[in-house]
């Protein structure tokens, strides 16, 4: 039995993101012949451009794809009529007032409701299906229909998605190459594994495996994997292990030593032809790459502030003036903070990468490494406000900032003498504070990080820098 779904469209945030993300996962758990997108007024040229992208995506589906205004003046009267127990309701991207409003008839009505869930942090702003399956079930609210435990194809291949949507990917990802970098490794896990994900899915163990030359595997074994990634999915803790002459090492929660470990083997497999000489100023050791990656939690703290996630200064602070060495430590993956990038910090950067190069070709672990640090850069230079500033170092020019440009903001370094140097100058306006990390816990932040180890491996192993 087919059914026909109720798209809900009119939220105020990522609202392409969402809709276009939550509609593929209907549309694939559900056996669908029909969308119908119900829009808010101010929506419309937005919901053109859902329309067509599913339309690209579905074109040889058999699903017709239409669009409908809500009647702002008897809305309670079209939800009414187009709800009924054929139809499968999804508010996840409507305005509040109109989902209450919907959700409240389905229920009256027994009509089945589905929400998408979404995951943050890193992954803010990225969508279907260039997000993990797994982080995006669909939850069941209401009515007696049930998702498929596989998904309906929809996909044929990985060329052929990237191609019906090219340019909706490279409006939003093309210039975030950290990001476009894990989209496509959460895409090609998603082709491969049909699994569903939804709160009726039993309670299965789902395992993510990076072998030796960078590939990454879904609830597949491996006999070359060198790192494994295991969690249940209706529980929050996760395993995550390393092997080590033919054994899983597991690593204990929040445990920096071992996550070093797991970098040397992931990174130093090869290590005698990779990095003939990774000494002196410019060595990259496994603590550089763990920061740089995300698989570590930033802290502030300062001098009348307690200790806090760097995330929860948002509600407190008009924006975060970045320090050079945020980026070295993963501050890209706090999307949703507003931030401030010194020039400096880019002059910074942009003389280090230029050291990074000047290296032979045989020292790859130092261009690779420099690769990722520059697209990490200019990601965050591309979603956020650049501030003026000499070029020079960061630690002498930051306090020459004009302190209007800067205040009601927070200047946070992880670099003590910097910190306290900068408590004496500025004005009580402007926030000082020092960052601390450890290594995070956090589910969806830690897969987003082995993704990118996934990435530099590959790029160690067949990049040509020649």
């Amino acid at each position: 039995m087919s059914f026909k779904a109720l798209v809900l469209f009119g939220s105020s945030t990522d609202l392409l993101e969402s809709s276009f993300s939550s509609t593929l996962r209907l549309v694939e758990s559900f056996d669908i012949d029909s969308v119908k997108i119900l829009y808010s007024s101010f929506a419309e040229d937005q919901c053109i451009k859902l329309k067509e992208l599913l339309q690209k995506v579905l074109k040889d589906k058999y699903i017709t794809i239409t669009g409908e205004q809500i009647n702002e003046n008897s809305y309670e009267t079209q939800f009414n009529e187009l709800i009924d127990s054929n139809t499968i309701l999804s508010p996840t991207s409507g305005s509040k007032f109109y989902a209450f409003v919907s959700t409240k008839i389905a229920v009256e009505k027994n009509t089945t409701i589905i929400h998408t869930m979404f995951p943050f942090g890193p992954w803010k702003g990225m969508f279907y299906p260039f997000v993990p399956r797994f982080f995006q079930p669909v939850k069941t609210i209401n009515g007696d229909i049930q998702p498929q435990e596989k998904v309906r194809n929809i996909f044929d291949n990985e060329e052929a998605v990237k191609k019906s949507i090219s340019g909706f990917t490279y409006q939003k990802l093309g210039a975030s190459k950290i990001s476009f970098r894990v989209g496509n490794m959460a895409l090609k896990l998603n082709l491969n594994n049909p699994l569903n994900y939804y709160d009726g899915t039993p309670n299965v163990s789902t395992s993510l495996g990076i072998s030796k030359n960078g590939a990454m595997s879904l609830n597949k074994s491996d006999s070359d994997s060198i790192i494994k990634f295991q969690f249940e999915n209706k529980a929050k803790n996760f395993n995550l292990s390393y092997n080590k002459d033919g054994e899983f090492r597991q690593i204990e929660r929040g445990a920096f030593q071992d996550m070093k470990n797991l970098i040397k083997i992931a990174i130093d497999a090869d290590l005698e032809n990779l990095n003939k000489d990774n000494s002196g100023r410019n060595a990259i050791s496994p603590a550089d790459i763990i920061g740089l990656l995300g698989f570590e939690d930033i802290k502030v703290e300062g001098e009348n502030l307690m200790e806090r996630p760097v995330e929860n200064l948002g509600d407190q602070v008009k924006g975060i003036v970045v320090d050079t060495n945020l980026v070295y430590s993963g501050i890209l993956m706090y999307k949703g903070m507003k931030m401030m990038i010194p020039y400096c910090t880019y002059v910074e950067i942009a003389n280090r990468r230029s050291e990074l190069l000047k290296y032979d070709a045989d020292n790859r672990i130092k261009y690779v490494y420099g690769t990722f640090l520059w697209e990490s850069l200019t990601e965050l230079m591309n979603r956020n406000q650049m501030l003026r500033t000499e070029a020079f170092f960061c630690d002498g020019v930051i306090p020459m900032i004009d302190p209007l440009l800067i205040k009601d903001c927070a200047i946070v370094t992880r670099d003590e003498g910097a910190y306290r140097h900068w408590l004496d100058i500025f004005p009580r306006n402007v926030m000082v504070m020092k960052a601390t990390q450890n290594v995070s816990e956090n589910r969806a932040k830690i897969v987003f990080a082995l993704m990118l180890l996934s990435s530099m491996i590959r790029e160690l192993k067949f990049s040509n820098y020649n």
